[in-house]
């Protein structure tokens, strides 16, 4: 997924010309594109994966949090249809912990 400014957004253009998202299946796919410099971040590793990153070091730098919270991103662009701006749900995003 590619995030782009709002060329109308009031405040001006932002730092970043885009942001990319890439969905992986796995936690060894995510760890493997890591390694190899496909993605710059990955947000949900397993307390047992810390030892294999931090072996990692200096070349990829690993920031350790514990957090007692559950994270997830929704989008919901809110218009049905296939094209840009668009998706396959028509209503409000909806999500169930």
């Amino acid at each position: 997924m590619t995030l782009l400014p709002n060329p109308n957004y009031w405040k001006g253009h932002p730092k970043l010309d885009q942001i990319q998202i890439k969905f992986v299946p796995d936690p060894e796919t995510a760890l493997a594109a890591l390694k190899t410099g496909d993605v710059d971040f990955v947000p949900d590793f397993a307390e047992s994966d810390v030892p294999t990153l931090t072996a990692l070091e200096p070349a990829i730098h690993t920031r350790v949090d514990g957090l007692g919270d559950f994270e997830h991103y929704l989008f919901n662009m809110g218009v049905k249809g296939t094209g840009v701006g668009q998706s396959d749900y028509d209503g409000p995003c909806r999500s169930r912990m």
